[in-house]
This record gives structure tokens, C-alpha cells and sequence, in this order.
């Protein structure tokens, strides 16, 4: 998952006295009674900024209007230095502990346990071979292509898997398409933007296969940033609550269409060993995770 960025000032109403507002960027700061704004960085899944437009707007009553800016790319790391130093207010990632110690994490998954979810694209001329790929075992006869998250690049070094971390992020389609390595491993909400993509070249999804690992993605805020932290939380608990958040599942992701395309209840799970979650995830919190095949698929 590529990360995103976020500029964020909370509203200041015009009660606030200047030590509240000594943390925001000058730039950005908005006059009194004036809306803030919000920097984000987009990729091709709209998702997360979707609940993050969401969670600010179940909270304006309560916190006022933040005004979201699209802007572009940064690394992981330095996307995660940035929020350290107080530069950058928001941030998403799948969990670690090393980042719930760097920084402060909403503790509510994005994807509801989703991201762990993977589909591989193969060339068409190996769909045979994929057949018959059955466990961990049979995926270490084969290299995928690089992965660029901490947490899936841990758990690819955890499993033995045999990857390929040559060329870059943009050239991994045709790495594939030319042999020099076997598969991507991509997430499955991302299957119809894979799906187009790919759609004039030798590849497709390698049919009957998913893996599968633990995994949660948060908003992750600079630690001293509690008073951001609790708006985004409670406004992920108000979408949630009223079902905001599950609509915005299906009409982003569209995600019933992807799960009948997928033939998700036919697919064999390969279960990946996995670093443990961070002691304090909400596992026991029904309403923040979707069991893949328990999903309404009609």
C-alpha cells in the first residue's frame, strides 16, 4: 500500500488562544473563523481519502471545516520522518509496532483487515502452473516481483518467499510481462484498477489462489497530536456507527462486483506466517473487520 500525506491545521475558532495554533504550519494556518486545510497525497485507490473526508465531515460540528488539497508522492520513510518532525499532520499505514512507537495511531482499520488479502498477477502462459501452487511451499519455487510496504516486505523475508526488489514501482508490469519474475502480489481491493491495467498485456489474475497475512492500516498522527487523533477517531466511529463507512466500501471499491468477479468463495487461501499485531489491536471489535467469504456476495 503507497502511503499518503496530509497537511492538516485544526479549525481555530475565536475563542482559541495563540498557544493552540503554535503547532500548524504558518502556511496553512487559516485566519480566524476561516476554514483550514488539508493536504493529501492521492494514488489510485481513493479509499482512504474517502473516510478521511468523511471522518472531518461527521466531526465539522464539532471541530469546524477542513478544506482537502490533493498534492504528490513521498517515500515511506520520509513520509513517516515528516510526521515526526511536526511537518505533516496525517498519514496512512499498515501497523508495526516500530510506527505505533514513532508515531500516534487511529486504532481503526481503514481496510477492516482487507490489505492482508492478496491476489497474484501472473503471465496467461502460467495459469497451469499457478494451479497447482497449494501452499508457502509451492511459492518458493517461484519470485515475485518487489513489494514496497514494511509490513509486506517483513512478512515476504519471514516466509522464505523469493522476491525480486530490482527496478522500479512503475516498471513491474513489465518485468512480469518479460520473465524476470513470476508474480506481483497485489491487494485485492485493487483488482479492477489491476484488472485495466493490464488489460493489453500478456497477464492476468492467477485463478483459484489468494494469500492472506494479518495486517490493520490506521491514520497515523505526529504523537503529540492527540487532539487530531481523537476528531479522526470519532468520526470514523460516527461512519461507522451510521453506516457511512460501509456504503463508502461498495461505492469506492465497489466491492460486491469485485468479490463475484473474483469468485472469492472458490479461491484456496494460502496463509503466510506473520510478525504479531501490536498488543494493543482492536481484534475483539466486531464492527471494525469483514471476514472475506462471510461477505454478501449477491
Amino acid at each position: 500500500m503507497r502511503p499518503h500525506v496530509i497537511n492538516l491545521c485544526v479549525f481555530v475558532s475565536l475563542g482559541t488562544s495563540a498557544s493552540v495554533m503554535t503547532k500548524a504550519y504558518a502556511e496553512v494556518l487559516p485566519s480566524v473563523g476561516k476554514p483550514c486545510v488539508i493536504r493529501v497525497e492521492q494514488d489510485s485507490n481513493p479509499y482512504p481519502k474517502a473516510l478521511l473526508d468523511m471522518a472531518l465531515a461527521k466531526t465539522e460540528h464539532d471541530y469546524g471545516t477542513c478544506r482537502v488539497e490533493t498534492t504528490s508522492g513521498l517515500s515511506h520513510a520520509r513520509l513517516e520522518a515528516q510526521i515526526q518532525a511536526n511537518r505533516i499532520d496525517v498519514g496512512w499505514f499498515n501497523t508495526t509496532n516500530s510506527r505505533e512507537t514513532a508515531m500516534l495511531p487511529v486504532r481503526i482499520p481503514l481496510h477492516q483487515g482487507l490489505g492482508g488479502y492478496r491476489i497474484l498477477l501472473i503471465r496467461k502462459s502460467d495459469e497451469a502452473k499457478f494451479s497447482g501452487v497449494r501452499d508457502v511451499a509451492g511459492l518458493k519455487q517461484l519470485r515475485a516481483g518487489r513489494v514496497d510496504d514494511e509490513l509486506t516486505k517483513a512478512i515476504f523475508q519471514l516466509n522464505k518467499l523469493p522476491t525480486d526488489y530490482s527496478g522500479a514501482h512503475e516498471q513491474l508490469f513489465d518485468m512480469l510481462s518479460h520473465g524476470r519474475v513470476d508474480y506481483l502480489p497485489r491487494s485485492i481491493y485493487k483488482a479492477e484498477i489491476d484488472a485495466k491495467k493490464i488489460q493489453n498485456l500478456p497477464l492476468s489474475i492467477a485463478p483459484g489462489i489468494l494469500i492472506h497475512y494479518k495486517s490493520a492500516d490506521y491514520f497515523f498522527v505526529n504523537k503529540e497530536r492527540k487532539d487530531l487523533a481523537d476528531r479522526l477517531r470519532q468520526g470514523l466511529l460516527r461512519g461507522i456507527a451510521d453506516g457511512t463507512r460501509d456504503k463508502l466500501r461498495e461505492s469506492v471499491l465497489n466491492w460486491s462486483a469485485v468479490l463475484r468477479k473474483l469468485r472469492v468463495q472458490e479461491r484456496r487461501v494460502i496463509e503466510l506466517d506473520s510478525p504479531e499485531l501490536p498488543n494493543e489491536t482492536p481484534l475483539n471489535e466486531k464492527n471494525y473487520w469483514i471476514q472475506l467469504k462471510t461477505l454478501n456476495q449477491n
